[in-house]
């Protein structure tokens, strides 16, 4: 969305951005996602109850990929440390 003084609003978190690339490429600094029209009507058809659950969401998968990098990161160290030893 841009309005008459050339912003764009994010449909997701709503800030507002004046940065002239944010304005052309459709970028929300906060958010760290471009937008497209599909996605900014998904967003303006969602009720606030929809959102939150939706940003939830999202936090609940960043949670998850960040505990599995971790414990791939714990299970390469132990193989390391196994190889290491059998030298």
């Amino acid at each position: 969305m841009t309005t008459a003084n050339q912003s764009f609003v994010c449909p997701a978190c709503r800030r507002e951005s004046f940065n002239p690339h944010d304005i052309a490429q459709r970028y929300c600094a906060a958010c760290h996602r471009f937008f497209d029209e599909r996605s900014n009507a998904l967003f303006n058809a969602m009720s606030t109850p929809d959102l939150e659950m939706y940003r939830a969401a999202l936090r609940l998968d960043l949670e998850t990929a960040t505990q599995t990098v971790l414990f791939c990161n714990q299970r390469l160290g132990t193989i390391e440390r196994v190889l290491r030893s059998r030298q």
